[in-house]
């Protein structure tokens, strides 16, 4: 249910609303190296997840833990079969944390006509962390039998996004699907 290290290297590890505060004194848009420190640095615990933890058999959730004008930290809850649209995040930043499942995330580059041409798809299990930059395109997916939750940080955060289409050069800007 949650990602917790070896008893010995949680004593340096900062709880979620202590590794928040540290972004928030940046008081700044996040570079790779410091999302990347940031999980980490990080302690997880079930209790500070647990009121985020919302599903919806209609879609994956994305529940706010925390916005500002520098960033946003959001939960994903994912039930088996649920994926996102194929996307980038148009100008910001995102880090994944794989919390709990396995999450499948599918790469696509963009052709001259816009369409979205499939990549790798590659399986992370729970601890895997991955960082997309602002252009980068792909899917992520729950493709097991099992939930998925994964916390993504995003700077700046995501406003907008482009999506596309597999099928052709449908590719448009939009808001991020509904948040909680």
């Amino acid at each position: 249910m949650s990602i917790l290290p070896p008893p010995e290297a949680a004593a340096g590890l900062l709880p979620l609303d202590a590794a928040i505060g540290e972004l928030i004194a940046l008081q700044s848009a996040l570079g790779r190296q410091q999302i990347l420190d940031f999980y980490r640095s990080l302690r997880l615990e079930p209790e500070a997840l647990a009121r985020h933890r919302r599903f919806d058999p209609a879609s994956y959730c994305r529940n706010r833990i925390f916005a500002n004008d520098c960033f946003e930290l959001l939960l994903l809850c994912w039930l088996p079969g649920q994926q996102s649209r194929i996307h980038n995040h148009h100008g910001s930043r995102c880090g994944v944390l794989v919390v709990e499942g396995i999450a499948s995330e599918t790469v696509f580059t963009a052709a001259p006509d816009g369409a979205a041409l499939p990549g790798i798809t590659r399986r992370l299990a729970a601890g895997s962390l991955a960082v997309n930059e602002h252009q980068d395109i792909h899917r992520i997916s729950n493709a097991h039998e099992r939930n998925l939750v994964t916390l993504h940080l995003y700077s700046p955060p995501l406003l907008k996004m482009e999506t596309f289409s597999a099928a052709g050069p449908a590719r448009e800007r939009r808001e991020p699907d509904r948040q909680i």
